[in-house]
């Protein structure tokens, strides 16, 4: 009875085990993933986004879904700007910042200040 007992221990505790390193090994690898790519998964969903005016200053908004089964602590978006054409400044890049965007939620952005009437392109979503 006592070996029966020590088996069935032994068996229980490497079952347990196993089930630490799966589970470990899954967060890691979303973690990997996510923090050694310089862009978001696919399943990061740019909503849509446009220039807004609010007291003389213009920003570019939108809203981002996250379709992952994942959080993510950090995330940015960059997009770039234009020049306008009585510049002679080069073309710029403007972010905004978020934090803890959780499994199928929304996020609304706004980036810096970007100059009136400039046109601009979406550049990336970095998360992690």
């Amino acid at each position: 009875m006592v070996a029966l007992l020590k088996k069935f221990t032994s068996i229980l505790g490497f079952a347990s085990a196993l089930a630490v390193v799966f589970i470990l090994g899954v967060s890691l690898k979303n973690f990997i993933f996510s923090a050694s790519s310089a862009k978001a998964p696919k399943c990061l969903e740019m909503l849509g986004s446009t220039t807004v005016q609010n007291g003389g200053v213009t920003a570019i908004t939108g809203s981002i879904k996250n379709n992952c089964e994942v959080k993510y602590k950090s995330i940015q978006v960059s997009f770039s700007v234009d020049p306008l054409a009585s510049s002679n400044s080069p073309a710029t890049t403007v972010v905004a910042y978020g934090d803890d965007l959780l499994p199928g939620k929304i996020w609304d952005f706004r980036t810096m200040p970007v100059p009136k009437n400039s046109t601009y392109r979406f550049k990336e979503i970095s998360a992690y």
